[in-house]
């Protein structure tokens, strides 16, 4: 089944390439080192990412002080007189833990997520997303509070570009501010790929690159009111908005592809007169970087400063700084012509 999942993904990407030379997603911004880009006319944005973190809050059974019996560790909850996981009594980080009465999890704490159903008591796990039945992704602080990302209760979908396993998200919790993008609730790891996903040491987290399709803005009001139907209803209508998973992955195969701007490493060319190199960007991609600009009296030519004759047979010598090493033929240029040049001043005074 994977592998059918895979080879879907796999003729999406290559029957893209030739249907459509066109991304509505265009380069918008950066995260740390996750670029992200925006949809020209709808309110969206991608981007990809392979770390994967498993986050349990919201599930009725995350926390307990017995660590063995609970999907976490409750020092990732908090500790005394400062639980930011965890439901307290006085409802203040500062105050003591609540533990559930009866049930099914009776003696675990109530693990709290920053998007709730203000509908229901706040003593109730009811009211937060249950990272074990809803797929959901976490905000990084500092991610959150970018102009542009959306917030709680924001919709998008996700595709393992590398096994095809996909599904929608709602954006249920606030991270660390400096987070990488890519923690995700049980579910949605599960949904993603993953194999019985642990969030004490990672494992069974999907492996593979993901591709995430944000909606910002797109929440319902209420924001959360806890339905799995409704999240995955809103997130298929979001997603036919910016044409389909189809067209998301023509974008993605484009970026993939690179549409090089240069195409070896170290290449040296001219832009007017600045030198640009060729390298090997993080994400495979070739693209030219500005290293100099030839000073007065020089000129860019094969990819390195030239010196040029001022027409009157002279030779200005100063104004080149290049620090970039240049190509061999552009030296041995260089120097034939500098040659030709001391013998035609020789020829002249004779």
């Amino acid at each position: 089944m994977n592998f059918m999942k895979y080879l879907i993904v796999s003729l999406f990407l290559s029957v893209s390439l030739f249907a459509s030379n066109q991304c509505e997603f265009t380069n918008w911004t950066s995260y740390k080192t996750t670029s992200l880009r925006k949809h020209s006319t709808e309110s969206a944005y991608i981007y990809t990412s392979t770390y994967v973190g498993i986050d349990a809050d919201g599930a009725p059974n995350a926390y307990h002080r017995n660590n063995d019996l609970a999907l976490d560790y409750l020092a990732n909850a908090g500790h005394t007189g400062n639980w930011w996981g965890i439901v307290t009594t006085n409802g203040r980080s500062s105050g003591t833990p609540y533990v559930q009465e009866s049930g099914r999890f009776e003696g675990f704490y109530v693990s709290a997520t920053a998007l709730e159903d203000t509908s229901k008591d706040r003593l109730d796990t009811a009211r937060y997303v249950d990272s074990t039945t809803i797929p959901y992704i976490v905000f990084p602080g500092n991610f959150y509070s970018m102009s542009g990302t959306g917030g709680m209760g924001d919709i998008g979908y996700a595709i393992n570009l590398d096994t095809g396993d996909e599904s929608p998200f709602i954006v249920a919790d606030i991270g660390p501010s400096t987070a990488k993008l890519g923690e995700m609730s049980i579910a949605l790891a599960s949904n993603l790929g993953g194999d019985n996903p642990n969030p004490k040491n990672g494992s069974g987290a999907p492996r593979g690159r993901i591709l995430y399709i944000m909606f910002p803005y797109s929440h319902n009001t209420p924001r959360w009111n806890g339905s799995l139907s409704d999240l995955t209803a809103k997130a298929n209508s979001l997603l036919n908005s910016v044409g389909g998973m189809s067209s998301v992955l023509e974008c993605e195969s484009l970026n993939t592809d690179c549409q090089n701007e240069c195409s070896s490493d170290g290449e040296l060319s001219c832009n007017g007169s600045v030198i640009e190199v060729c390298r090997k960007s993080s994400n495979g991609c070739f693209q030219k970087i500005r290293k100099e600009t030839c000073g007065a009296g020089f000129t860019c030519s094969d990819g390195g400063c030239i010196a040029v004759d001022d027409g009157n047979g002279n030779i200005n010598n100063g104004g080149c700084s290049i620090s970039t090493e240049q190509n061999s033929s552009s030296k041995y240029f260089f120097l034939l012509f500098l040659v030709l040049i001391v013998l035609r001043k020789r020829k002249l005074n004779n």
